[in-house]
């Protein structure tokens, strides 16, 4: 506002979604966005995804989505990864568990006679449009029951970290090797 700049829908939620929990990173890569854009008064989502850096937030998405994809490699590397950064196992369970809540929202709709396009629009918040095409996959994939499965998976997972000794990162981990696994399956 100060700089009288704005942004539509997709980069503004773009932006939250990566500007990640350090006040004073957030505050550095906004200032960068500011500098980037000059005297355009209207920033696109082009113009955040070439500056903002990779904070939080759309590493943690990556994560969910190769484990809900079935792809145990890049689902390995990003969660390490985030979790070499700090990102704490409770976010990630609790992202997973948002992913699969719509997931189950949405294949709820495509049940009662919504189109895939017309589901997918329903969710709210919106799908980060950068995984929209994988979100739709996985709606094909991925069957009422078995994402009630993985939401009693993602939950058991969050109540054991919260309330046994053994290290919070192995119980996320193994919770989400289990669903990328039954996405292949």
């Amino acid at each position: 506002n100060k700089n009288n700049m704005t942004l539509n829908l997709d980069a503004k939620t773009y932006l939250i979604n990566n500007l990640g929990s350090d006040r004073m990173v957030s505050r550095s890569e906004l200032e960068k966005l500011v500098t980037y854009a000059g005297n355009q008064t209207k920033i696109s989502i082009n113009d955040i995804i070439a500056i903002i850096g990779d904070n939080g937030a759309l590493s943690v998405d990556e994560i969910i989505y190769a484990a809900a994809d079935g792809n145990r490699a890049a689902l390995e590397k990003n969660l390490a990864r985030a979790f070499m950064e700090g990102t704490p196992a409770i976010t990630v369970l609790r992202t997973a568990i948002r992913h699969y809540q719509k997931l189950h929202l949405a294949s709820g709709c495509i049940r009662k006679g919504q189109s895939l396009g017309q589901a997918t629009k329903s969710i709210k918040p919106p799908i980060i449009f950068l995984f929209i095409d994988r979100f739709k996959r996985q709606l094909h994939h991925w069957s009422g029951d078995k994402i009630e499965r993985a939401l009693s998976i993602l939950t058991e997972a969050e109540v054991n970290c919260k309330s046994t000794a053994l290290p919070a990162e192995a119980i996320c981990g193994r919770a989400l090797m289990s669903l990328s696994q039954a996405a292949r399956q």
